[in-house]
């Protein structure tokens, strides 16, 4: 009914695109399934779609995994506040043509109630979010996004309890943090070198 109501507020028969084939399909294709809802603004960089993509693309290769999970992009235009033009609209469908997943057909379909609705249920604030749904349409996580970074389709079906059986699991280790990004730093903790870390704070965060 979430998802219905957030993809489909006009009632449009068709209101999916499927970027793999570039062809409009129906709500139901999300009928049954556990679906991950990328809610984000047009201004979602490369990095942050890069990661889902991978583990996207890894669970395609396990039919397993594919029939129990989708991803569906949301994303968001507050149309009273931003005027929707053409440069919008080539923004939206740069972003669009580089996603292997579905995508609402276009951010205009989307009202003011939705918007609402992703703002105070979802929490949005411009920074993507990855809302899970399960096969019920039970919001069930409200945001996967560090749950995939650090373990990937492990995490799978990405709820939060099962991210805490995760957490419960796993020992803290360096290479949570460095993990596919710095190889030379796992070379380091395999030598059994001292590393120290120094963390920096952005100007202006609490």
């Amino acid at each position: 009914m979430i998802l219905r109501t957030l993809i489909c507020p006009k009632d449009d028969v068709l209101p999916l695109l499927e970027n793999s084939t570039k062809t409009r399909v129906n709500k139901d294709v999300l009928r049954r399934k556990n679906v991950l809802s990328l809610v984000s603004g047009l201004s979602i960089s490369h990095d942050e779609l890069s990661i889902l993509e991978q583990i996207y693309n890894e669970s395609r290769l396990n039919a397993t995994t594919e029939s129990q999970y989708q991803v569906v992009w949301i994303p968001v235009v507050d149309r009273s506040v931003i005027m929707w033009t053409e440069a919008l609209q080539n923004r939206y469908e740069s972003l669009q043509v580089t996603m292997p997943w579905y995508s609402v057909y276009t951010p205009r379909q989307n009202d003011r109630a939705v918007i609402r609705f992703i703002k105070e249920v979802w929490h949005f604030q411009n920074k993507p979010i990855l809302v899970v749904l399960d096969p019920q349409g039970k919001d069930v996580s409200p945001n996967a996004f560090h749950m995939m970074w650090i373990w990937g389709s492990i995490a799978f079906p990405f709820t939060s309890s099962r991210e805490e059986a995760l957490w419960k699991a796993e020992t803290w280790r360096l290479e949570l943090l460095v993990d596919g990004i710095d190889p030379t730093t796992l070379n380091w903790v395999k030598e059994g070198k001292f590393i120290y870390l120094q963390l920096n704070r952005q100007h202006g965060s609490p």
